[in-house]
């Protein structure tokens, strides 16, 4: 591509380390941070820049955010891929939580549950995540007026920890 240049960094041993892209107005630039995982390398790279507006395309690593800090024109664009390994480790917690609770609590819960407000968000995560929508709140909140509409309307939604949790609960 024209314009595009690339260039790479080694930490001296000859292996490479992960790379990241960068992407300053009018050119690409990939290479590879130091194992300290420092914002010296790229502030050293953006050093020269001054006033021109440059995005790091970056991981959630504080370097990237130290950087962006000292340098006003950095703007970071995160990558979600960590992210979304923390919300399935999440999930997979789901299976551990049960055993967890009966150790610490000397009880064993069969279904969590959450709100959703509905005005910000629809629970499309919850839905694809096979959460249950059972219905709405009222509005009133904990320490609301009754009768009266105090907080917003949101969603229940609850996901079973077992599948015997309706028999469970009708005991």
């Amino acid at each position: 591509m024209r314009g595009h240049r690339a260039r790479s960094r080694s930490n001296g041993s000859g292996s490479r380390n992960r790379s990241t892209l960068i992407s300053p107005p009018g050119q690409a630039t990939v290479y590879c941070i130091d194992p300290s995982r420092g914002a010296a390398i790229p502030g050293a790279h953006f050093a020269g820049l001054q006033a021109q507006q440059a995005i790091i395309v970056c991981d959630r690593y504080s370097a990237y955010k130290k950087l962006a800090r000292l340098a006003l024109n950095i703007l970071l664009a995160f990558c979600w891929a960590p992210m979304r390994r923390d919300f399935l480790d999440a999930g997979r917690a789901f299976a551990e939580l049960p055993r967890h609770w009966q150790d610490v609590y000397a009880y064993r819960p069969v279904l969590l549950e959450t709100c959703v407000e509905r005005s910000r968000f629809r629970g499309t995560c919850y839905h694809a995540a096979n959460w249950l929508r059972l219905g709405q709140t009222k509005g009133r909140g904990k320490l609301g007026p009754a009768g009266k509409p105090s907080v917003p309307i949101k969603d229940l939604w609850v996901y079973p920890l077992d599948q015997r949790f309706r028999e469970t609960l009708t005991r």
